[in-house]
This record gives C-alpha cells, structure tokens and sequence, in this order.
C-alpha cells in the first residue's frame, strides 16, 4: 500500500494503467483494491495516526466536518453498489472529518475519520443494500452522521487534545446541539432553523439577536467566489451563486435558551431547554444585486467580547478548507475519473487518495496562507534543490519562499502568471512535471547534487 501511495504522490491524477506501465504491477494494484481483508477503514489506519500525532503537538484543534458527493458519469453499463443520482449520474456520499491547527494560520493537519453512505432506497437490488449496511453500520441514520463524525474525532483525538468541532447548516439538529453541550464538547455550528427562544425573553431567536447591540465597528471580509453547482431550486436558494468580493460585517451576540421543538417532544431522548452563546453576522452595505451574508452561529466558546466574538466568525470561516479537502480528491486526485467497477474497490482507492489529497491541500494552502514561509515546509531540500537548477521564469531565488516555489511550479505545468493564482489541475501537472525531470535528472547523474543551484 506503501508503495502504491508514494507512486500516486509522484502523479495524483493519472489512471491507475498511466501509473503502473508493466501489466504485472497493474495486476497486482487491482488484486490488492479488490482484496476482501481490505477496507477504507484499514487503508486509512495510517494516516488517521499521523493526523493524530500532528494534533496532539498542538494540543487544540479545530475539526470541520462537512458532506460531499463522490459521482461518476453513468457509461454504458452501471457499476455495482453505487446510488443513481440522476439518469447521467451514480456514486455515493462521504461524511469528512477535517483536522486543523486552531490558531494562526489554520494549517491543514489530515483527516479524522470519513463516512461513506448510501441512501438504500436509492440502490437496485438487495444485494447491494446489505453491502452498504454492513459498510455503514448498525443504527446507521443519515442524520446520525453528524453526531458519529464527532464522537470519532474525540475519541482517536485522546482527552489530551482539546477539539472545537465546526459544521455548517447540515449540522443544526436539536440532538446534537443538547448532546455535545451536555458533552461539555466545543463547537461552533451554523444554525439553520429559527428556534424558540424562552430565555432571557420568549419570542424567535432571529428576531430576539437582530435587537441586541451592534458589536464594536464593522469589519471587511474577503468572500470567495462560490459557482452554481446545483440547478435544483432549493439549493440555488440555499447555496446562490456569487462573486468573489469584501463584504463589510457586523456582529451581534447573546446568550439564550433555546426551547426543545415539538416534533421532539415524543421521543424523551432530548432535553427540554439548551443553553447556547449566539453570534450573528451581517452583511451591510451590500452591492445591488449580490445576496447578503448573513451567519447565525451557535457555539460553547466564550462570547465576553468582541474579540472573542470576531473568533468564533474566523473559527467558523475555517470550514472552507474541508472544501479544498474534496476539491483535492476530486480534481486534483482525479477520484471522480477512477473506472474502478464496484463500491466496495471506489472505496479502497479513495482511502488511498486521502493522504495524497492532503499532501496536495497543504502545499495549496501555504502557498495562500503562509506565502513567505520557507520552500522547504513544501519541498525537501534535494527536490527544491532541483526546481532552482530549471527555474522557469528569470535567476531563482537565493531562499525561495512556499510562494515563489509553488508559482515556478505552476508555470512548468503550463500556468500563466496574468491569469490570477494557479487552479488545481495546473499546479499539479507542474509538480508532476517536476517530479518527472527530476528522477530523470537522478538517474542520469546518480552521484549528482540536487540540492544546490
């Protein structure tokens, strides 16, 4: 497994037959993805470990947990075991737990744990829904996910790291919100319905924040562009399309008691009342024709001022990274192109793309969040020892830094520098690029010194 990871590091997005050119190795990464002592839990065993390790040096962490669809075009004949979307369309979900450093630059430290699922009424034939059930679990409920997702990541975190968990509107369940406060967990997630409020006062609780103070002076954000992914109405309400702008904010909380619902109140699982600090963020000022930002969070952390409360809106911004995450595995490990025939083999290659993913979301982030850092947090000395010998652009720098050596990177792969920063498919047919010249160089001169320029 070792070696079949380090090869796909080399190239993340070719096909398993570009990778391993002799029929015999081809063989033998198939037999191994079909293997039936092998699963994505085993297969991730490793990673989760050194995920673990990299979070326990820092003692607190931030973990956004978040959902996405792994889809595969629909050919001539449909693969086993996978849920139809649409008529072009099958694959499956996967539910991500993402580690990150809580404080600074929020660096990417690995996954925690990763759930796929199926929607059962959605497969052909009883023989695929017991094999999901089995791959899911007993009591598995899709509305479970969130609360399964947690519990994990405290439990392979240890008691000596400290998690705030971060989720986004998916993950505003009453059971959830009384459990992880009775849990004394941390968390900071995106509240989707209007609840009742009964303390301090009784009325709806979007109403009850919008009377409470405005929060020192407002702040500018930068809002990344987000595409029209969906062309059902719901979610184009939900998710609207926008461009990449500032956005002026301001910033209200309180602390509340929030009232049990009424469809909870036959199941006696679920406290009466939960007890909750509230930030809400608005957008002011607002460009004619753009949607307003507008985030109610719930969350455990200290709201005692306004930077305790500008926090929270920085801890709740990080979940963008678990969507660089998927990104990674989708576009940048080319998971969405894998011709693999069943679930059971799509799973065992996506536990063997996540470490890779991972690579390639860490060199993506620095190269945006920490430019200036040294090229060696990216790069080990012999590799960027190299890149300075084939410096594309002009005289290579003396220390180059995460930035200067991810752009030369982009622009072996083809990247041109007026067309904004470097997408995910250049940058990694540039390291690609690199990684080819390289072992070429090596095995031209094996006694040669690639870490000077």
């Amino acid at each position: 497994m070792q070696s079949i990871v380090s090869t796909r590091c080399k190239r993340p997005a070719a096909s398993f037959p570009d990778l391993f050119k002799e029929d015999s190795e081809l063989e033998a990464v198939y037999r191994f993805l079909r293997n039936e002592r092998l699963s994505l839990g085993k297969t991730l065993r490793g990673h989760i470990a050194h995920t673990v390790g990299r979070a326990q040096s820092l003692k607190t962490v931030v973990v956004a947990h978040d959902t996405t669809e792994f889809d595969f075009a629909i050919g001539q004949r449909r693969r086993g075991g996978l849920q139809r979307f649409s008529q072009k369309r099958q694959g499956f979900l996967a539910h991500v737990s993402l580690c990150m450093s809580a404080e600074g630059a929020r660096a990417p430290l690995g996954c925690l744990g990763l759930q796929p699922f199926v929607r059962l009424n959605q497969l052909e034939n009883a023989k695929d829904q017991a094999a999901w059930e089995q791959q899911m679990g007993s009591g598995f409920t899709e509305a479970g996910r969130w609360l399964k997702g947690i519990r994990h990541s405290e439990r392979v975190l240890g008691k000596e790291v400290s998690a705030i968990h971060v989720c986004d509107r998916e993950g505003d369940a009453y059971p959830v919100l009384s459990k992880l406060v009775q849990a004394n967990s941390r968390f900071v997630i995106r509240l989707a319905q209007n609840r009742t409020v009964i303390e301090p006062e009784t009325g709806h609780l979007l109403d009850f924040i919008a009377e409470q103070p405005v929060l020192g002076p407002s702040r500018q954000v930068q809002l990344s562009e987000r595409l029209q992914a969906s062309v059902l109405p719901a979610d184009c309400k939900t998710h609207p399309a926008r461009k990449s702008r500032s956005a002026e904010l301001v910033l209200r909380c309180a602390q509340v008691t929030l009232k049990r619902p009424a469809k909870r109140n036959s199941d006696g699982l679920s406290p009466q009342t939960v007890t909750l600090n509230v930030v809400d963020v608005r957008e002011v000022n607002v460009p004619l024709g753009e949607p307003p930002v507008r985030w109610t969070l719930a969350t455990t952390e200290p709201i005692d001022s306004e930077a305790a409360c500008w926090r929270i809106v920085d801890l709740y911004r990080s979940r963008w990274l678990v969507e660089e995450f998927f990104k990674a595995i989708k576009t940048g490990c080319g998971f969405r192109f894998r011709q693999l025939d069943s679930h059971k083999t799509l799973l065992v290659a996506l536990g063997l793309c996540v470490p890779v993913a991972w690579t390639l979301l860490l060199m993506r982030y620095l190269e945006r969040e920490a430019p200036d850092s040294p090229a060696e947090a990216v790069l080990p000395p012999p590799l960027l020892g190299f890149l300075k010998r084939i410096w594309p652009r002009g005289p290579a720098p003396e220390q180059p830094t995460v930035r200067e050596a991810l752009r030369a990177i982009a622009a072996l792969g083809g990247h041109i520098r007026h067309n904004g920063p470097p997408g995910w498919l250049v940058l990694h047919r540039g390291y690609e690029q690199l990684l080819l010249m390289y072992q070429g160089f090596c095995a031209a001169f094996p006694e040669g010194r690639c870490d000077q320029s």
